[in-house]
């Protein structure tokens, strides 16, 4: 079963200069020099004056955007919000922070009493808790109200008996919560705000914070886009119980998406561009990836472009575009050491994977039916996969038939068919597969137009059995002989 992530301190995504001039606040944006590169793509680098609306730390900061007609745009200066309740914008407002802008969901604890080697305090918990998803076996990923200690999570237990050191525990009927770490000179915080930043407002900007701590369930995002066209630019989302950010179309630009419980985001509606972001060590409170959990998910769009991004170390999928899906296109990421799949494209339709170096994924696989792969199609007709990178994957390219009738759909049956697998370079190593599977235990998928050509494969062997078709794992001469695959495919070993 996957594992979560550990978080420790968090690194910036990116470095930035605020300028304070007599004519407003001017907010440059640019990338650190030794932090990661999401998939080669530039961060913003020219200053853009914010002229609009000033709003300061201790300010009503949504009476503020109230205030403000549609269209305003709202300077946030540097320092620390702290939130009761989502933001919640007005159609075309831009919501831009000066660098150390902080948008917390976030409440102090103070209080403390001694009992044992344990303490506790009492007074901040809901009345009710929020149950939202299901668990990996032996994780509590619910309810949303994490505990942190110097801004470190601490782990939920189940009772007052499993307390220590790193843990407490939330007891909701007395209203106490417990820890094992004495509170004496340390900053205890506990996540409350359900959201950072929601609405159907339409054509919102958000950009250049950081936000963190909020107690929004599994499927919710801090940052929440319901209306269409947002734009979602340059800001840390972290440390949030569901997702970091929940798109509905719109642009996730330049962002730094990483230690949230759930996801690092969830994309719907159409024409959605996901560019130049880092997305990483998601699904901290343990969700189960057969429910929903890691890198990314993406639903029911249309025309979703994913590009240029840096994908790793998430608890889950990496790139995961999962119910009808169509018209998607992933490249140009790097996708790397995430526990299940790289790039995972299920029950959905025609759609482009190419340009992507996929490495080191799937190795702790929390998903049935023939282990994790870096690239996994599932289901899915009419796609094109090429240009891709694959290296020490648990599996390399691996197509999979399956019974799908779980999600009907406009655009038809959920089949593995018209699959074109080209110009990938593969290194595959002694155990590892890449082909296709079929579990319904028919062969008709493999009658489907399914072609495997002109790649390049770097076997352990030259007699290597690693090709997946038909129920059997088969050699390359095999491979192209008998099936008819790869006949003008390089193969090289060592």
């Amino acid at each position: 079963m996957g594992r979560a992530s550990s978080m420790r301190r968090w690194p910036a995504v990116a470095g930035a200069v605020a300028v304070l001039a007599a004519a407003g606040l001017v907010v440059t944006v640019v990338t650190s020099p030794d932090a990661p590169r999401p998939g080669g793509t530039a961060a913003p680098t020219t200053a853009e004056p914010c002229q609009g609306t000033r709003v300061d730390p201790g300010d009503d900061p949504q009476r503020a955007l109230d205030a403000a007609p549609d269209g305003a745009t709202l300077c946030f200066a540097a320092g620390l919000y702290r939130l009761a309740a989502p933001l919640r914008p007005a159609d075309r407002q831009r919501l831009l922070a000066a660098p150390g802008t902080v948008l917390s969901g976030a409440v102090r604890l103070d209080g403390w009493r001694p009992d044992g080697r344990q303490w506790r305090a009492d007074g901040a918990l809901p009345a009710e808790p929020t149950l939202h998803g299901e668990c990996l076996e032996g994780r509590l990923c619910q309810p949303p109200e994490t505990v942190f200690v110097d801004d470190q999570p601490l782990e939920r237990v189940g009772s007052r008996e499993e307390i220590g050191p790193g843990r407490f525990w939330a007891d909701y009927q007395a209203d106490e919560l417990w820890i094992g770490d004495d509170p004496a000179g340390r900053r205890i915080e506990m996540a409350r705000a359900p959201g950072a930043v929601a609405g159907t407002a339409e054509r919102v900007v958000v950009s250049g914070f950081v936000i963190e701590k909020f107690a929004n369930p599994a499927q919710r995002g801090a940052v929440h886009a319901e209306g269409a066209g947002w734009r979602i630019e340059g800001n840390e989302v972290r440390a949030n119980h569901g997702t970091g950010v929940h798109a509905t179309g719109g642009q996730v630009l330049a962002n730094h998406l990483h230690h949230n419980g759930q996801l690092g985001l969830l994309g719907t509606g159409d024409g959605q561009l996901v560019e130049g972001n880092e997305i990483d060590h998601n699904n901290t409170a343990g969700f189960s990836a057969l429910w929903e959990a890691g890198g990314t998910k993406f639903a029911l769009t249309d025309g979703l472009v994913v590009r240029g991004n840096n994908v790793h170390h998430n608890s889950g999928p990496g790139l995961w575009t999962d119910i009808n899906n169509i018209r998607s296109t992933i490249e140009g990421n790097v996708v790397h050491a995430n526990t299940s799949h790289g790039i995972f494209h299920e029950i959905s339709y025609r759609a482009v994977i190419r340009d992507n170096q996929v490495t080191d994924n799937g190795r702790d696989e929390p998903l049935p039916g023939w282990g994790g792969a870096g690239i996994r199609v599932a289901a899915s007709p009419d796609v094109a996969i090429h240009g891709n990178t694959l290296a020490g994957n648990q599996n390399a390219i691996v197509l999979v038939q399956q019974r799908r009738d779980d999600w009907p759909s406009p655009h038809g049956a959920h089949l593995i068919r018209n699959v074109d697998v080209y110009d990938n370079d593969v290194r595959l190593s002694s155990g590892e597969l890449t082909g296709q599977v079929d579990d319904t235990g028919s062969a008709a998928s493999y009658g489907r137009n399914i072609r495997f050509r002109d790649n390049r494969y770097h076997l352990s062997a030259a007699d290597a059995e690693v090709f997946a078709w038909r129920e059997g794992v088969w050699d390359p001469a095999t491979w192209r002989q008998r099936f008819g695959q790869d006949t003008a495919s390089a193969f090289t070993t060592g």
